[in-house]
């Protein structure tokens, strides 16, 4: 791990509970555990060269000064979905076997596999294929 280059944004992640994270990122979209903290609630997880940090959260309240101090950073109280409003784009190899395993664990794809072009500057850039977040089946 010594020397691995680091990337120059790695999103953490407040979850309600890192077991149901950890069986989501790694077993339903092939992320591996890069390293992790057990005592601390806390995974580091890698894709190709994505990186994500996943932490349990120990309360859903905002941390008191106390624990912000101590490395608790949530400024203000949870509330589910976590995130709201953050959007992440991630490559994977084969996006097609990704939506099946969602499929396969009950997950619902709020919007189905497409594919987007978006213009950078003067070009247009295609993103083979793309989806929205899921929700549990009911």
């Amino acid at each position: 791990m010594a020397n691995r280059v680091r990337p120059a944004l790695v999103p953490e992640l407040y979850v309600r509970s890192l077991a149901r994270s950890l069986d989501f990122y790694r077993d339903l979209l092939g992320f591996t555990l890069e390293y992790d903290r057990p005592e601390e609630r806390f995974a580091a997880l890698a894709l190709g060269a994505a990186r994500l940090m996943l932490e349990e959260a120990p309360s859903l309240r905002a941390a008191t000064p106390a624990e912000f101090a101590a490395g608790q950073w949530r400024t203000a109280g949870l509330e589910a979905p976590f995130g709201r409003g953050v959007n992440f784009e991630l490559e994977v190899p084969d996006v097609a076997r990704v939506r099946a395993r969602l499929a396969a664990a009950g997950h619902v794809l709020l919007l189905d596999l497409h594919e987007r072009s978006y213009r950078v500057g003067a070009k247009t850039c295609g993103c083979a294929s793309s989806w929205s977040p899921t929700r549990t089946a009911t």
